[in-house]
């Protein structure tokens, strides 16, 4: 078996024992994945799952960041990161409510905090990311249509050129500059350019797909940690 086979093992060992609620165990299962294969991703998904369920978030934070700096666009991960910082979020908004009813009870003057700063800032965050995705699906959308036009161009010119004889000497466009050409290294020149376009669009198509799964994975984001507010302030009313 292969060192690969052995750390896929180890993963779904790992969630096995998370299958089974023993999550100390698939803890430890998935910290001996990460250490006998520092880049394989799954073992930080399970190891970070682990941890969640054991209430350690401060360890769960430090794998998920590790996690990211391997993939920093995985969504699992990204997904756990949001959970990780709702859950300390609310964990610090509890730790401020108790401390004013102390307060309260001694008598200070001393008020709660009103304002969960950390998931604001999450909450910006995600949206200067939607923003940024969505400027960048929207230049590659625009840089599809100019491929799409070039080739569309020289599809026409070629056909047009079709029609005279090929002895004809003619003039092609190189820069600011036309460069007296034959007949054969013109329609040579459009084949070449219609070939170079054809694989920026496919290239291009493929950026666009990613891009479009990452800005719904970022609404998606959007939409959770919106939905996890709203949940929190019902349980305080």
């Amino acid at each position: 078996a292969t060192l690969c086979t052995f750390y896929s093992r180890d993963a779904t060992i790992s969630a096995s024992h998370g299958a089974l609620k023993n999550w100390t165990k698939a803890a430890a299962d998935a910290r001996e994945c990460i250490k006998m294969s520092p880049l394989f991703i799954k073992g930080y998904y399970r190891l970070v799952t682990a941890l969640l369920e054991l209430n350690q978030l401060d360890d769960a934070l430090r794998a998920v960041r590790s996690g990211l700096q391997l993939d920093s666009s995985n969504p699992q991960l990204e997904k756990l990161l949001r959970q990780i910082k709702v859950r300390k979020a609310a964990e610090k908004k509890r730790q401020s409510a108790n401390d004013a009813q102390v307060s309260a009870s001694s008598g200070s003057s001393a008020k709660p905090r009103t304002a969960d700063d950390a998931v604001a800032k999450e909450m910006m965050d995600l949206q200067e990311q939607f923003v940024a995705t969505s400027r960048e699906y929207n230049v590659v959308n625009a840089n599809i249509s100019k491929a799409q036009r070039e080739q569309k161009v020289a599809d026409l010119t070629r056909k047009e050129l079709r029609g005279l004889d090929e002895g004809t000497k003619m003039y092609r466009g190189i820069g600011k500059m036309f460069v007296l050409s034959s007949h054969g290294e013109c329609m040579k020149h459009l084949q070449s350019s219609i070939d170079v376009e054809k694989a920026a669009e496919k290239e291009l198509m493929r950026k666009k797909d990613y891009l479009e799964k990452r800005r719904k994975s970022q609404q998606l984001n959007i939409q959770e940690l919106t939905g996890s507010l709203v949940d929190r302030d019902n349980e305080t009313q």
